[in-house]
């Protein structure tokens, strides 16, 4: 497999941007902790709460309005781990970006690999693979029952894909905040422009 510089004829490519592991782990396993506890966090008052007071039917909406913030929170944590600890590479901006956005999406993978594992062996009725598979279909449940699980498996895809697209650009942005406390001049997201 060749290594090439993004942006380089290839006559001059030499060698690939550095790629970091360790950073990316890092930023996975942070963002996972984070949501876990987060999650974890919520049950709990909303456990608390529900015994108190009694359960609500709206209790379920704000369930999983806070489920859906608290993915996302924990992956756009983990991007922005794994661009905080990247390292600074003599690059063009736009190369700087996409390798930024490359440790972010990662981070945000293993985050979210790891977040699935973990609530599929916690609560496996209530994890994506409960959500998403058809054993709950055959069982015996009330209409109502079968649209919770559609309307949960809908938020905790929406977390997923919205949690990807949060954790790039918190990498991007962890990118731009290295480049201003290092004195280097602030660069757009877009690149630079001519005309």
């Amino acid at each position: 497999m060749a290594n090439y510089v993004v942006g380089q004829p290839a006559e001059k490519r030499t060698e690939a941007l550095a790629f970091s592991w360790s950073t990316v782990l890092a930023g996975g396993v942070s963002g996972a902790v984070l949501t876990l506890s987060l999650l974890v966090l919520g049950a709990g008052l909303g456990l608390h709460v529900a015994q108190q007071i009694g359960a609500e039917p709206h209790w379920f909406t704000g369930g999983l309005i806070y489920a859906f913030a608290a993915q996302v929170f924990g992956f756009a944590v983990a991007g922005y781990i794994a661009g905080r600890l990247m390292g600074i590479e003599p690059e063009p901006l736009k190369e700087e970006e996409v390798r930024a956005g490359i440790h972010g999406i990662t981070a945000w993978a293993i985050s979210a690999l790891i977040v699935s594992v973990i609530s599929a062996r916690v609560a496996p009725g209530q994890s994506l693979s409960g959500w998403i598979t058809t054993d709950w279909i055959a069982t015996d449940l009330s209409r109502t029952e079968r649209a919770l699980h559609e309307i949960r498996a809908v938020w905790f895809a929406l977390a997923l894909l919205f949690g990807a697209v949060v954790a790039i650009f918190a990498s991007i942005f962890a990118r731009l905040e290295d480049d201003k406390e290092l004195g280097r001049a602030a660069k757009p997201l877009v690149g630079n422009r001519a005309g």
